[in-house]
This record gives structure tokens, C-alpha cells and sequence, in this order.
């Protein structure tokens, strides 16, 4: 969990701005790791669904049916193309980078006053 001495580096912007490029330069220069989302959508071809050269995934895939079920104790949740997202408080001590939308950065600034990103 988040606590005074964690350093959590949260990469924000809008759709296509290259949030993901910046994340996997900062892993392969520092080894630093994404915390992972949860997600109702399949898989897309390139994406590694498990632990494949040192990464692990940048989801971890779910039915919409155990989606939704988190969606109440999410930290930051969204719905888009009719696929669920969502971030779990118990996944930010698997990480210390976090990739969010302009929306799921708004959830998350209420809970955690102070958050500062890049």
C-alpha cells in the first residue's frame, strides 16, 4: 500500500499522447514496473498476458461479470468502448508507475490528496 516513503510516478494525459512509450523507456533504462490495470476486454494479439522477458503484463484480464464486482473498492474505474477498467488499491505495492487517463487521474486526486504527476 501507499505509504509516506513511496515514490509512485503517475504518467497522465490524453488517448495516443505516448504515456505507454515513456512507461517502457523508464522500465528498460530504471526497471522500474506499471502497476497493473484490470480489464473486461480480451487481449489484443501483442499484448503478453503473463510474465514474458522480465515484464509482467500490463493488464490483468478479467470477465465483466469479476470487473464489476471490484468496481465498488476501486481506486479509479472507467468504462470505455464497453470494455471495465480499474485500478485496485492492493496493485499499487506491485509498482511504482502508474498510467492513467485525464479521468482516472480526477478519481484518483480525491483519495490521495497530494499526488504529483509527470
Amino acid at each position: 500500500m501507499i505509504g509516506p516513503n513511496t515514490f509512485l510516478l503517475v504518467l497522465f494525459g490524453e488517448s495516443g499522447c505516448g504515456k505507454n512509450s515513456v512507461a517502457e523507456a523508464l522500465h528498460d533504462l530504471s526497471g522500474w514496473s506499471l502497476i497493473q490495470s484490470r480489464t473486461s476486454r480480451k487481449p489484443r494479439p501483442s499484448e503478453i498476458t503473463d510474465m514474458q522477458a522480465g515484464k509482467r503484463p500490463e493488464y490483468i484480464f478479467q470477465t465483466r461479470r469479476e470487473v464489476k464486482k471490484l468496481i465498488p473498492s476501486a481506486l479509479e474505474w472507467i468504462e470505455f468502448n464497453g470494455n471495465l477498467y480499474c485500478c485496485m488499491r492492493e496493485d499499487l505495492d506491485k509498482g511504482n508507475m502508474r498510467i492513467f487517463d485525464l479521468h482516472g487521474l480526477e478519481m484518483v486526486e480525491r483519495p490521495m490528496p497530494g499526488l504529483t504527476g509527470l
